[in-house]
């Protein structure tokens, strides 16, 4: 039913032209609100279908903005002494999420300026801002939210099997990405 949803969004959206001068940006948000049966589009008021994390997930992520994001150090981008590097997360944003999303979001917090390439299992997978990255460089297909063969992210995410990680990783490199590389380890 979701993938009939977002096939419906993604046929709406090569159909019509961006709407009456509403930024690009929020048009995305609201037709992937609609593909993921949210709200009337806005991401923030419930509606029927949808769990109340999706909905709270694409709201909480406005840290990501251009114009409100900051560094780790609390610096808006576009001023002077803003480090790229670093992302401030908020600490109410990283509560509410799961144990492997925590990690991650600490992680991407410390090394915004690479794409995250999270080994789980025998895939790597990327999410939000890289999955973006993983989409347009890798030619990777957006995974729905709470796919069969991934983690529970509640937001965007891509991933390859750990065979294809050389050629995946030189395509990174080569497109002028900075690649980091986290793996599991055993607990014992």
């Amino acid at each position: 039913e979701r993938r009939q949803r977002l096939r419906a969004a993604e046929a709406q959206k090569q159909k019509q032209p961006l709407e009456g001068g509403a930024p690009a940006r929020e048009q995305k948000r609201r037709r992937l609100a609609e593909a993921l049966g949210l709200a009337g589009g806005s991401g923030s008021e419930p509606s029927g279908g949808g769990n109340g994390s999706a909905r709270r997930q694409l709201a909480s992520l406005d840290f990501l903005e251009p114009g409100r994001r900051r560094d780790a150090r609390g610096v808006l981008e576009g001023t002077p002494g803003y480090d790229a590097r670093t992302l401030m997360v908020p600490d109410e944003f990283i509560r509410s999420q799961s144990d492997t999303q925590k990690q991650w979001w600490r992680i991407k917090s410390q090394h915004a300026d690479c794409v995250l390439l999270f080994k789980i299992g025998k895939f790597y997978e990327l999410f939000e801002t890289d999955a973006d990255i993983g989409v347009s460089v890798c030619a990777l297909k957006m995974q729905a939210p709470n796919a069969k063969y991934s983690i529970a992210f509640k937001g965007k995410k891509c991933g390859f099997p750990e065979r294809a990680f050389a050629e995946k990783a030189v395509r990174l490199v080569a497109s002028g990405r900075r690649v980091a590389v986290v793996e599991q380890m055993r607990r014992e």
